[in-house]
């Protein structure tokens, strides 16, 4: 019993993100948070947005993959490719309207959002992809390209669709 016991607290423990509670970018997506990647029909989202994230998922173009945006300002600066170190200004939401965090990433002493090489979710890897510089871009993340059945932080659900805005600050090899 005590083995089971001590078996299901570390199942717990590591099905909570470990590392990634102890730092303030815990909400970020992190290559630790990614599921197995999706095959299949596209992935489901979540259907009912609060108003003011003002979300009309007739107007969101839909990648092969699930993802979901929309520019809602095309940047005049360089394009992000897999393989860039880039940094964005971003802020995320459940679909009822609850904020969960904003700010820059990476932070100053944070490790590097490379495109494409997994450092992030899924969602980010493709979101960012193709931005340029000064951009401005709504993602709507369906659970298979964020953080899984599992979620992230005690904070985010399992199995819950996420609302990013981003923008693309910088880009660069």
């Amino acid at each position: 019993m005590k083995t089971k016991l001590l078996i299901m607290v570390a199942l717990a423990a590591s099905a909570c993100g470990g590392d990634e509670a102890e730092t303030d970018d815990r909400f970020i997506p992190s290559a630790g948070s990614r599921p197995p990647a999706a095959t299949g029909p596209i992935p489901e989202i979540a259907t009912d947005y609060a108003a003011e994230l003002d979300i009309d998922l007739e107007s969101l173009t839909v990648s092969p993959t699930g993802l979901r945006y929309k520019d809602i300002q095309v940047g005049t600066g360089a394009e992000a490719a897999p393989g860039h170190n880039v940094s964005v200004r971003y802020s995320l939401w459940l679909p009822d309207g609850t904020g969960l965090e904003s700010g820059v990433y990476p932070p100053p002493a944070g490790r590097p959002l490379i495109l494409g090489t997994g450092s992030v979710i899924r969602g980010w890897d493709e979101g960012l992809t193709g931005m340029r510089v000064g951009g401005k871009r709504q993602l709507v993340v369906p659970s298979e390209l964020g953080y899984g059945q599992v979620g992230s932080g005690g904070v985010i659900p399992g199995g819950a669709t996420l609302v990013f805005e981003v923008e693309l600050l910088s880009t660069g090899n």
